[in-house]
């Protein structure tokens, strides 16, 4: 368990390396495409953004009991939003959690059996 952890961590960092060119295929694009200025973080779309909280973007988790989640790179707090309506923050989280919580199997049971257990909730 703990080294398929830490090879999904190596995985992740390896992606975040190669940046866009890793999702982006050939890498080349349509003269006609219009070029985001927006930075990128290398990574693909963590899901559909459906609404800002205290600044932060949430976005839609595939899930029968999260809703939608986000992350502040400012001052590393998640925000999770479940299905009944309740929203917790976790402080002090690393961007390494949050991308396994939101590339897990079942967040919530990722909610249950690691964030709740490490991580203070607002």
């Amino acid at each position: 368990m703990v080294y398929f952890a830490l090879f999904q961590i190596l995985i992740i960092v390896w992606l975040i390396e190669l940046g866009e060119k890793a999702w982006s295929g050939s890498g080349s694009k349509d003269k006609n495409q219009k070029q985001s200025h927006e930075p990128s973080s290398g990574l693909p779309d963590e899901g559909e953004v459906m609404f800002v909280l205290n600044g932060t973007k949430m976005k839609r988790v595939e899930s029968s009991s999260v809703l939608a989640a986000g992350y502040n790179n400012h001052t590393s707090t998640l925000y999770v939003k479940f299905t009944s309506g309740a929203v917790y923050e976790y402080e002090e989280v690393p961007r390494l959690e949050y991308l396994d919580f939101i590339y897990s199997d079942s967040p919530g049971k990722y909610v249950q059996d690691v964030l709740t257990l490490k991580y203070k909730a607002i």
